[in-house]
């Protein structure tokens, strides 16, 4: 396994913390397929996955942003439109070298979601947990 979940991963919210657990696995899936040297196949598979997870996730997000009127909402929907284009350019870009992109769309994620998820996700906690999610 690439990434474990932690407890510094949650927000505290089951069902925000169910979903950046699918991430993970889709994560998780990407290290396994570099492991075993089945990139090539599995590639476009899992930015497809990655892409459409991705908006079914910041939907479940921003509904609550915008209906908490949560004030940080405009910067955490550009950070979510941030990840989408890059998901986006991998999906444009992957079969000319996919080892090559493979690994650097391993290394993106585990980037961006570790800071997402420490960083940004966390300001919204206090918000969200005062309108009752849990």
């Amino acid at each position: 396994m690439y990434i474990d979940w932690t407890d510094d991963l949650s927000v505290g919210v089951a069902e925000i913390d169910q979903q950046h657990k699918r991430f993970l696995v889709i994560i998780n899936d990407l290290y396994e397929a570099l492991e075993n040297k089945n990139e090539k196949i599995v590639l476009g598979d899992i930015i497809s996955q990655l892409a459409s997870y991705a908006m079914f996730h910041f939907m479940t997000e921003e509904k609550y942003m915008d209906e908490f009127k949560y004030e940080g909402v405009e910067i955490h929907k550009k950070e979510h439109e941030r990840l989408r284009d890059k998901i986006s350019e991998f999906g444009e870009n992957y079969t000319d070298n996919p080892e090559k992109h493979a690994q650097e769309l391993l290394h993106f994620l585990k980037d961006y979601l570790a800071d997402h998820l420490i960083t940004m996700d966390q300001k919204y906690v206090k918000c969200f947990k005062e309108h009752g999610l849990q």
